[in-house]
């Protein structure tokens, strides 16, 4: 049986090869090759991202047969009458809806740290009536978004960056999060993705609107963090 032969193309309108696998393999070594780049070999419907072909990025044989998972994909011509393959992005309201559970979610722990806050500061409803003060209800409005703060963070950042590459509300919708290489987001790429929001928060929500006119469905956070939100 004669060895499968590859294509990879950088631009999606242009193809180079043959090239073995192992040439592919040692392109990806050297950095020509990389995972947004686009693969294809006879037996593969349609092209998909370096990124997802196994063994392309680590020494071994090629798959067989070679046809990777990947997400749901559109097609489109590519040199020599062939087909590239790229994910499928989450649009604005998929993306809103996955937001709107999310906050359900963080109703739960937002509640019981504003209780456990009024708690330690002696505070309540009654006694802020009887004797109104200023100084415990900064303290208690200080605290509550801190720590309110910090949970989102943590929530976010942490699911992000999880095997699940989503939080709830995501996940709910089959969505995930990814680097614009379409690989996994680390804790620290994901908490920069988090803090970003507020620079969405500043344009008055037209950082998220932009999820909903621009190529890849990138809101502006995720322009800046170097994020995708993709269809699993």
């Amino acid at each position: 049986m004669a060895e499968p032969v590859y294509y990879y193309s950088r631009d999606r309108q242009t193809r180079e090869g043959p090239l073995s696998f192992v040439e592919l393999q040692e392109l990806a070594k050297r950095g020509v090759l990389r995972k947004e780049h686009l693969i294809w070999t006879d037996g593969m419907g349609e092209w998909a991202a370096a990124g997802v072909v196994p063994g392309v990025f680590a020494d071994g044989p090629p798959p067989i047969p070679p046809v990777p998972v990947v997400p749901p994909t559109r097609a489109g011509p590519i040199g020599g009458g062939a087909f590239w393959a790229e994910p499928v992005y989450a649009g604005f309201w998929l993306r809103f809806v996955a937001a709107i559970i999310d906050g359900f979610v963080l109703l739960i722990p937002s509640w019981l740290v504003s209780m456990l806050v009024a708690g330690v500061l002696g505070i309540s409803s009654f006694n802020m009536n009887q004797n109104p003060s200023l100084g415990p209800l900064v303290a208690y409005v200080f605290g509550s978004t801190v720590l309110n703060m910090m949970i989102g963070w943590l929530y976010f950042a942490m699911m992000e960056s999880s095997t699940h590459q989503a939080t709830v509300g995501k996940m709910a919708l089959g969505l995930r999060v990814t680097t614009e290489g379409l690989e996994p987001l680390t804790f620290g790429r994901a908490s920069g993705r988090h803090f970003a929001k507020m620079i969405s928060n500043l344009t008055l929500y037209i950082g998220y609107i932009m999820a909903g006119f621009t190529e890849r469905k990138q809101a502006l956070h995720d322009l800046v963090a170097g994020c995708l939100v993709i269809r699993k």
